[in-house]
């Protein structure tokens, strides 16, 4: 019995010892073989979500995922938690919109609140936070790692539909989770008891400002121009000083900073290393360009000097002299912006002692100095490096057009003072019924401080609409702050402010012989 047993005992190691010698170690399987017998496993499974089933084996993999996050869901721009309208709740939605909770009784808006404030130390005003995030072509290469005890950077490289964008620093603070991270469905964003709050979020902008292009003579200004609206990237974001007069006098002018139609995609585009307009540094130093001719045809959509100033950009101590016009025909494109000085200033932009004088012939979007200040397509102004600031400007100009005009700009938002607006502004009455216009701006939509207008506006009508000796349109809760319109100039029978939206406007215009 006792032999029988031993003999059985024995066939039995003998068969388990070899089925042992045909088991592969661990170590020499194939990273793909692992994780295609993982993604059939999980395939299996059924109720799990899919960050459950994609568990994090380390903190890189746990911050890549955060960085794809945030990609997703708000385009790298800067966290701004200070605004409590900020978009910056849309990563935690986005995260939320990845947890499968199908069957679940989970408060979606309770959780991403939740996670706004332990990862972003961010409250959020809306009630609603619910939204959906389609994903975004975003490519993302990492520069740079560097993972601490306590903290971690991430540099990454971008690219939105093939257009490079700026490279972005992410730094994290490594947190302790507590009972309630590790009861919410953000769990699976800690490892080992802990989690990665969102320190800061820096997108890298300043790669071309090192060498300074001294420009002296009229084909040396024409070049840049040309090398700027060909959307070189030294160019587009390039440092650029004027180092003496110049006269354009005979020579053809395509406004420098050709706007570039992102459509639906401009917040995406934001950060672009090239984007839309000039994004550098333009400084006049004091000196004059003089002799410049822009028609409709050359000019696009953005007429001026400069077609698009963009939201980095930068310039000073410049004063343009010329005529923005229309061609031959007189016509002109009803979604075109015209002006003196830029056609259009983004919002973000800052624009310091510079002028114009000339004439501006337009049809909408028209002023003696911008067609408009502060423009911002598809955006809200928290994507922005800042509101735009124009400061110390003039303009002395002869302004034809139709609809949203002013002597100095067609319509305007951001911080605006002690800013002139000097000469005349022509009403058309065609191809609209002529309206929001003003002698020193058409609409304005935010405060502006110590403006002056001298503008006599050559237009008759029984009762003006919307149309001010000043102001043609105040939206918002705005501050006209310590500014003045010449007696000399007063259109009789209109008001200083054709119309205004809200009851809590607080204005301060002063009537008074300013302009000899």
């Amino acid at each position: 019995m006792k032999k029988s047993f031993f003999i059985l005992i024995s066939a039995l190691l003998i068969i388990f010892t070899g089925c042992e010698a045909e088991i592969e170690p661990a170590e020499n399987i194939s990273k793909d073989e692992i994780l295609s017998a993982s993604e059939e496993s999980n395939a299996e499974s059924d109720g799990e979500t899919e960050l459950e089933e994609r568990r994090f084996n380390d903190v890189s993999e746990i911050l890549m995922y955060q960085i794809e996050l945030y990609e997703k869901a708000y385009c790298g721009f800067p966290m701004d938690t200070d605004n409590e309208y900020s978009g910056i709740y849309k990563v935690a939605a986005a995260y939320m919109n990845d947890v499968d909770t199908y069957g679940r009784k989970v408060d979606i808006n309770a959780e991403i609140r939740f996670i706004c404030e332990r990862w972003f130390e961010f409250d959020p005003v809306w009630e609603n936070l619910r939204c959906s995030i389609d994903p975004l072509e975003t490519v993302i290469t990492v520069k740079e790692m560097e993972i601490g005890e306590e903290s971690a950077r991430i540099l990454i490289a971008r690219e939105f539909c093939g257009e490079e964008l700026w490279d972005c620093e992410y730094v994290f603070t490594k947190m302790e989770a507590d009972s309630a991270i590790l009861s919410s469905e953000a769990e699976p964003l800690t490892l080992n008891g802990y989690y990665w709050k969102y320190e800061s979020v820096t997108p890298i902008t300043d790669e071309y400002t090192e060498e300074v292009i001294v420009i002296t003579t009229a084909e040396e200004l024409i070049e840049v121009c040309r090398r700027i609206n060909a959307r070189e990237p030294s160019y587009v974001n390039g440092r650029f000083v004027l180092g003496s007069n110049i006269d354009m006098t005979g020579y053809g002018w395509e406004p420098m900073g050709k706007a570039v139609d992102y459509a639906a995609d401009i917040d995406n585009y934001l950060y672009a290393k090239v984007n839309t307009g000039f994004n550098g540094e333009f400084d006049g130093a004091g000196y004059t360009v003089y002799g410049i001719n822009v028609f409709e045809n050359s000019g696009g959509k953005c007429r001026g000097f400069f077609g698009t100033i963009g939201p980095f950009a930068y310039v000073h101590d410049l004063t343009v002299e010329g005529n923005i016009l229309l061609d031959e025909s007189g016509k002109v494109d009803n979604n075109s912006y015209a002006g003196g000085f830029s056609g259009v200033i983004y919002y973000g932009a800052k624009v310091e002692n510079c002028h114009f004088r000339g004439n501006v012939k337009g049809n909408m979007n028209a002023g003696g100095f911008a067609g408009s200040i502060g423009y911002a397509p598809y955006a809200t102004g928290e994507h922005y490096p800042g509101k735009t600031e124009v400061i110390g400007c003039s303009s002395e100009a002869e302004v034809t057009a139709n609809y949203n005009c002013g002597g100095f700009a067609g319509d305007i938002n951001g911080n605006i003072k002690d800013c002139d607006a000097i000469g005349n502004i022509y009403i058309v009455s065609q191809p609209y019924r002529p309206n929001i216009i003003g002698g020193f701006v058409g609409g304005l939509m935010s405060d502006i401080e110590n403006c002056r207008s001298a503008v006599t506006i050559h237009y008759d009508v029984d009762a003006p609409d919307w149309m001010g000796n000043f102001i043609g349109e105040a939206v918002w809760e705005i501050k006209v702050k310590n500014c003045m319109v010449d007696t000399d100039n007063l259109h009789e029978g209109w008001r200083l402010i054709g119309m205004k939206h809200y009851k809590n406007c607080e204005i301060d215009i002063e009537k008074t012989d300013w302009h000899d």
